[in-house]
C-alpha cells in the first residue's frame, strides 16, 4: 500500500513540476511551448513521450521534466528516442527538479551511451534553478532556444 500512495505521490509531484516549468517559459514566452509529443513504432509496439516540446526552424527540442532521481529511465528514454526519430531534425532536453541534483550525473550517462552505441540525438541537462535564474535575461524565443540548446 504504501508503495501504490508513493507512486501517486509521485506522479502528482511530476505533473506539479510540469506545470511549474510551462509557468515558467509562458510567463517570459507566451506561446513556445508546444505541449507532449508522442513517437510510435507501430511495427514494434513501442511508444516513448516527452512532457513538453519546443519547435524553431527545422528542429524539435524534445523536454523531459525529471521530478526524481532518474538518470537510468532518462537513459533509457534517450536510447529509445535515437532510434525512433530522426536525430538531425531534434534536441533532447532534461530539465531535473529533484532537489540538490547534480545534473553531471545525467550528462556522465548521455556521455557514455550515446558514444557507446554511436547515437547522434543533441542533448541538454539542466536543473530548474538554472533555467530559473537565466529566464529573465532572455529576449526572445531564439534566446530561448540557444540557452536550452547548450
Amino acid at each position: 500500500m504504501n508503495n501504490e500512495k508513493d507512486n501517486f505521490h509521485n506522479k502528482n509531484h511530476a505533473a506539479d513540476n510540469e506545470k511549474k516549468f510551462i509557468s515558467l517559459i509562458d510567463s517570459k514566452f507566451s506561446n513556445v511551448l508546444m505541449g507532449k509529443k508522442t513517437f510510435k513504432n507501430k511495427i514494434a509496439g513501442v511508444k516513448i513521450s516527452v512532457d513538453n516540446s519546443i519547435l524553431y526552424q527545422d528542429k524539435t527540442l524534445l523536454i523531459e521534466i525529471d521530478s526524481g532521481n532518474m538518470a537510468k529511465l532518462l537513459v533509457g528514454q534517450y536510447c529509445l528516442l535515437s532510434q525512433m526519430i530522426d536525430s538531425s531534425k531534434y534536441h533532447f532536453i532534461v530539465i531535473h527538479f529533484y532537489k540538490d541534483y547534480n545534473t553531471e550525473r545525467t550528462k556522465k550517462n548521455l556521455d557514455y551511451i550515446s558514444k557507446k552505441l554511436n547515437l547522434h540525438l543533441p542533448y541538454s541537462i539542466f536543473h530548474i534553478n538554472e533555467i530559473s535564474s537565466h529566464i529573465s535575461k532572455l529576449k526572445n524565443k531564439n534566446g530561448l532556444v540557444k540557452f536550452l540548446k547548450g
